[in-house]
């Protein structure tokens, strides 16, 4: 199990961290989103017929090189570029990770005195092999959680990350510390942020590990070249310190709370005990 190093993370704004996670927690998640992923092929093949992934990453560039890309329905874009629904983000099932206490031992450093919280609902994402409209281009998480005041994210891999497979690349002059602003947005994703000039550096993140970093620090999707479908889930933590227009977890009391509900105090649904709804 690797320690947390401060020094690292603020000289470099990300760390990975191993053995964080326990294998049934990450078998759990990732078995869950496995049985999402027909519903969402089937989505796609309602717009799209495809035998295999090659025809359909074909298919969706002819659509983009005549323009139409951004003339499909909001939900049909987020299916095209990796996205679960809603309904599944929800479940519970997803909690497993923050309610780690490894992870949240190592969080706790860099919130100090403060109960954790996190953003709900998290992020997942499958990445099609060859799908490259699933890539994030380089930006800051800060550009797409505005709603959030000092929050870290935590990247959680649920199948073998290797080069074929891809994952998150940063750059070696990507910790910038300030807020570049937000990029013009192109399709789905904001264009990449300007000004990056330092090396490429992708990171590989084991099973059971996550990758943790900061709101400032650039970084970007990477490809999926192998013939496997890349899952992951990404969660936004913060402390109790900081506030947030959306929902969240408190993980003090395992309790979704919606800072904007003012008639139920906040409390917007609660439960505790096992990872599996």
């Amino acid at each position: 199990m690797s320690a947390f190093d401060l020094e690292q993370f603020q000289t470099y704004g990300y760390q990975v961290l191993t053995d964080v996670i326990d294998r049934r927690v990450v078998e759990s998640v990732g078995s869950f989103l496995e049985s999402q992923l027909t519903n969402a092929l089937d989505e796609l093949r309602k717009r799209f017929e495809f035998s295999d992934f090659r025809q359909f990453a074909e298919q969706v560039g002819a659509v983009e090189m005549h323009g139409h890309l951004t003339e499909l329905p909001a939900e049909l874009s987020k299916t095209i570029t990796g996205h679960f629904p809603l309904q599944v983000r929800l479940s519970p099932v997803l909690w497993g990770v923050p309610k780690s206490r490894e992870l949240q031992e190592r969080l706790s450093r860099l919130f100090p005195g403060q109960s954790l919280r996190v953003h709900m609902p998290p992020t997942a994402r499958f990445v099609l092999p060859g799908n490259h409209f699933a890539a994030v281009p380089a930006h800051q998480d800060i550009a797409y959680n505005r709603h959030l005041e000092d929050f870290v994210t935590v990247w959680v891999p649920l199948v073998e990350i290797d080069e074929k497979c891809g994952g998150v690349a940063f750059y070696s002059d990507g910790n910038i510390k300030h807020d570049l602003g937000n990029a013009e947005k192109l399709g789905f994703w904001r264009g990449p942020v300007s000004g990056i000039k330092g090396t490429q550096i992708p990171v590989k993140v084991p099973l059971g590990g996550v990758l943790l970093f900061n709101k400032w620090v650039v970084h970007e999707s990477m490809p999926n070249h192998s013939d496997r479908i890349r899952l992951s889930v990404d969660y936004r933590f913060f402390g109790s310190h900081s506030q947030s227009t959306k929902h969240f977890l408190d993980l003090s009391r395992l309790t979704v709370i919606n800072p904007l509900d003012k008639a139920t105090g906040g409390v917007a649904r609660s439960a505790r005990g096992g990872i599996v709804p």
